[in-house]
């Protein structure tokens, strides 16, 4: 019972930011709209680009060890949630003004989905323990957040085409 007052808890807090969601500014990403992976395309190319940061070459780096490559990850990370903010913000954006009615829904799958994202990622970190699992949750944090990010995109295509949905 107390399981679940805390799961409801944690839901309830998360949604009463939700508003403020909505109303992130963050500057244009690298990759044009619309520019999303096919699933047949490599794992690394699937992820956000930097001219100063090769998230590649940090993991592959001899000297990284755990810590470093920790930190490849906590950058490559804010890179992958600065363009899935990007394309939330692109897709109310198109919402506020085709779809309003939509806006809600999509603040609460954006909210739910960070917990599910956090949660799902924590459980990697438990099953392979302290070390490699600190890594594992970080690549996964990434994957996932690069995932959500091309799915937001799709949600605004559908919306802009939904002729093509049909």
């Amino acid at each position: 019972m107390f399981l679940k007052f805390k799961a409801l808890a944690a839901v309830v807090l998360v949604l009463s930011a939700t508003p403020a969601l909505a109303q992130v500014e963050v500057p244009a990403n690298e990759m044009p709209a619309g520019d999303t992976p096919s699933d047949d395309t490599a794992p690394g190319d699937r992820l956000q680009k930097s001219p100063d940061f090769d998230y590649d070459a940090c993991l592959q780096a001899e000297t990284a060890g755990q810590t470093g490559w920790g930190n490849c990850s906590q950058r490559q990370l804010a890179l992958e949630e600065a363009a899935m903010a990007a394309a939330y913000n692109e897709l109310v954006g198109y919402a506020t003004e085709h779809s309003p009615s939509a806006i809600p829904d999509f603040a609460m799958m954006q909210s739910n989905w960070v917990i599910y994202r956090d949660a799902y990622c924590d459980i990697e970190y438990q099953l392979d323990g302290a070390m490699q699992g600190a890594l594992d949750r970080g690549e996964c944090l990434v994957e996932m957040t690069a995932g959500q990010t091309r799915e937001l995109k799709g949600l605004k295509d559908r919306l802009e085409h939904p002729e093509d949905y049909r």
